[in-house]
């Protein structure tokens, strides 16, 4: 359980980065 926390966790930090591309 503790990896698929540790995915889920990278999966929110890519998809804050690409809103935060297309933000700019």
């Amino acid at each position: 359980m503790n990896i698929n926390a540790l995915d889920i966790n990278i999966d929110i930090k890519r998809n804050i980065y690409y809103l935060s591309i297309i933000s700019l």
